[in-house]
Order: C-alpha cells, then sequence, then structure tokens
C-alpha cells in the first residue's frame, strides 16, 4: 500500500507491543473485535489489521482504542516503553504492589 512512490511503513517493536497491551486488555475484559470496534469507533475490519499488525494505527485510532478499553494512552506508552504491563505501570505509579 504505497502512496506517490512511498514505502509502506513496517510495525516496530515499539508498535506490536502497544498492540499486544491493547489486545490483552481487550481480551481480559472479554471483548472481541467486534466489541472493541463500536466502543472505539474504529471500524471492525481496521481494528482487525491493527491487531494482527497488518496496519499501523493513527494517533486517533490509538486514542479512540484507549478509551474504550478505559486505558490512559500515556500509561500504555510507558508500557511499551519500559517492557511492563499495562498493570505494572498503574501499580507502580499508585504505589500497590503487583502481585
Amino acid at each position: 500500500m504505497s502512496h506517490m512512490g512511498q514505502k509502506p511503513l513496517k510495525i516496530n517493536h515499539f508498535e506490536s507491543y502497544v498492540v499486544t497491551l491493547i489486545a490483552s486488555a481487550n481480551v481480559a475484559q472479554g471483548g472481541t473485535i467486534r466489541s472493541l470496534s463500536a466502543a472505539s469507533g474504529v471500524s471492525r475490519a481496521r481494528l482487525d489489521r491493527i491487531l494482527r499488525s497488518k496496519s499501523s494505527m493513527t494517533m486517533t485510532d490509538f486514542q479512540r482504542i484507549c478509551n474504550a478499553l478505559d486505558m490512559a494512552p500515556w500509561k500504555v506508552v510507558l508500557a511499551a516503553e519500559t517492557g511492563c504491563t499495562y498493570e505494572e505501570i498503574v501499580a507502580d505509579l499508585d504505589g500497590t504492589p503487583t502481585v
């Protein structure tokens, strides 16, 4: 999918980890691609491509998905940057021990 001579962007490790965090949260909450699509406003087809790392997400997609999952986007980024889980980041910031 190239536009005007540009090479398609490859999904990098950071974005792959963000996708993993999002997918894990969705599963933990009992969600499906269909339910996450409905809650976030991101089309089911687009969300499926994002979760399969076939398409990069926009900042708008990221914000909408995080909002739908009740996740703070900056905490997702911090988790991805440090290699932690979202829950570890939340617990660390709240000063509560992780199990």
